[in-house]
């Protein structure tokens, strides 16, 4: 929170008449005085002039005159404002206070230079100028011995504060500061409101920032057209007794049907995210569905598991799963079809004598990482997943955002709209019953005339039939030709199946 509270003071300001007359008359008597006694004037020159001038302090006099006159000490202002420390808080350091050296007011005032860690991140704030101080609309030139109006910004940033040097009021105040603020961990706060004008400003920070994050790389729009942090849709889910293990988790997933969302009232297909309960409810989603929900049941399972945002081939944008072991051991899982990828970096700067990994894996590059808590941007001079190390904690490689303000909108009860997490409901499914229906029915196609997530007959058959060897087998030629078909059904929670199919053949060779 940045709190700039205005003030306008009234300052004496007397301005004598005849000021040039004055001037002149000091310069007269001064220099009568000492050269009244001097035989050749023409032996003096300038130099000496402004000497004589200087000893009878004729030029202190002149140039005080010539300053803008302010009531009052100006050392609270310059001064470094350190609030004192509370306890259970590490002492603030100081904020600098920038000074325009073109200043027409106050052009003596000193000029601070600022001390800035590197390490740390600092906020530079910069007032241009003010628009719309109605109550000075009427504001005119001061007059000789009148009472002149002046603004001061005070200006209080989690314990640093200060104030800005006399502004003469106006309806556009010709107001020109820069203020450093150094960023503390938590920088929020409530908003302050001041109804008095409006003033143009500047931030910048320091240093500069090189890798910014797009709004489409940490929010994603959910089903309600809603823009939420990525971090949103990922929280530690446990499925109990419905799936024992993290392999069964991802074949759970991937068997939950895929499809692109559709853009309300139709039209082109657009990247829309699914919370985990309409995700469950339609049983369909996008590939960052089932990623976010694959990487939320690893999480309920205990493991160190992310979310990966990058693309595969073609440049195709793609979410996929990653987990890190405490071995350092790096393994991707693909959601949509529930196979796992282990990844082993290759090292550009090896001689090409030594042998690299080939991976297996359709990932070209990563962009970034996140779960439930924290959100990870990729900052390697390459984003090829074939050479990214996931070092998270090496910040050389890796970005993080703070994790106080992923908590600030994705914990539990900061977001008014976030819905529970749903639990995951049993597959009511007779395994044997539906197991033997399948097989009958595929028995009664193959006298007529691999895995699948249905229990529909004649689909089946059909997609056997595309594969040669399959097909090798169905079309068997020769004597005593018999076939046999053997199906097993297995289910998984949400109504979920997997279904295995296995057909074989035998004949007496006639060679």
């Amino acid at each position: 929170m940045i709190c700039c509270p205005f003030y306008t003071e009234d300052r004496q300001h007397y301005t004598k008449p005849d000021t040039a007359l004055d001037i002149q008359s000091h310069i007269k008597d001064a220099l009568s005085e000492t050269l009244q006694d001097q035989t050749n004037l023409s032996a003096i020159n300038e130099d000496q002039l402004l000497h004589i001038l200087r000893e009878k302090g004729v030029v202190d006099r002149v140039m005080k005159r010539l300053q803008f006159e302010v009531s009052g000490s100006r050392q609270e202002s310059d001064e470094e404002y350190v609030q004192p420390p509370v306890l259970g808080q590490s002492p603030q350091k100081k904020a600098t206070h920038f000074i325009n050296k073109d200043d027409k007011f106050l052009s003596a005032a000193p000029v601070k230079k600022a001390n800035v860690d590197p390490t740390r991140r600092y906020l530079y704030l910069q007032i241009l100028g003010g628009k719309a101080f109605l109550e000075h609309l009427q504001e005119s030139d001061a007059l000789p011995g009148q009472m002149i109006s002046f603004f001061t910004i005070h200006i209080n940033f989690r314990g640093q504060r200060f104030k800005s040097r006399p502004t003469p009021c106006a309806c556009e105040p010709d107001i020109k500061e820069g203020f450093l603020l150094e960023l503390h961990k938590q920088s929020s706060g409530t908003e302050s409101r001041v109804p008095v004008g409006l003033l143009e400003i500047r931030l910048e920070l320091i240093p500069k920032v090189t890798d910014i994050l797009t709004d489409d790389v940490i929010k994603a729009q959910d089903e309600n057209c809603n823009n939420r942090p990525v971090c949103w849709y990922t929280r530690p889910l446990r499925a109990g007794r419905l799936l024992d293990t993290p392999r069964q988790a991802a074949r759970f997933v991937s068997l939950i049907g895929y499809e692109k969302a559709v853009s309300v009232g139709g039209g082109e297909r657009t990247e829309q995210w699914s919370s985990m309960h309409a995700f469950l409810a339609r049983n369909k989603g996008d590939a960052e569905n089932h990623a976010t929900l694959l990487c939320s049941l690893l999480l309920g399972f205990g493991l160190d598991a992310y979310v990966i945002v990058g693309t595969k081939a073609k440049g195709i944008p793609h979410a996929w799963v990653m987990t890190l072991g405490t071995d350092g051991l790096v393994t991707f899982w693909e959601s949509l079809t529930g196979h796992r990828y282990i990844h082993q970096p290759i090292n550009p700067d090896d001689p090409p004598g030594v042998s690299q990994p080939k991976p297996a894996y359709p990932y070209r590059t990563v962009g970034s990482v996140f779960n439930d808590t924290h959100f990870y941007a990729n900052s390697q001079s390459l984003d090829s997943a074939e050479l990214c190390i996931f070092n998270l904690r090496d910040e050389s490689k890796w970005k993080a955002m703070s994790e106080d303000a992923i908590l600030s909108v994705c914990a539990p009860g900061a977001c008014p709209s976030w819905p529970n997490l749903p639990p995951l409901c049993a597959n009511t499914l007779d395994i044997a019953y539906a197991s033997n229906d399948l097989e009958m029915e595929l028995r009664a196609l193959v006298l007529e005339h691999r895995r699948f997530v249905h229990r529909n007959a004649k689909k089946a058959f059909s997609a056997c039939l595309k594969s040669p060897v399959c097909e090798e087998i169905i079309n068997c030629r020769g004597d005593h030709v018999r076939i046999a078909v053997r199906v097993r059904v297995y289910t998984y929670p949400e109504s979920a199946c997997a279904t295995w199919i296995m057909f074989a053949c035998k004949y007496k060779s006639v060679l």
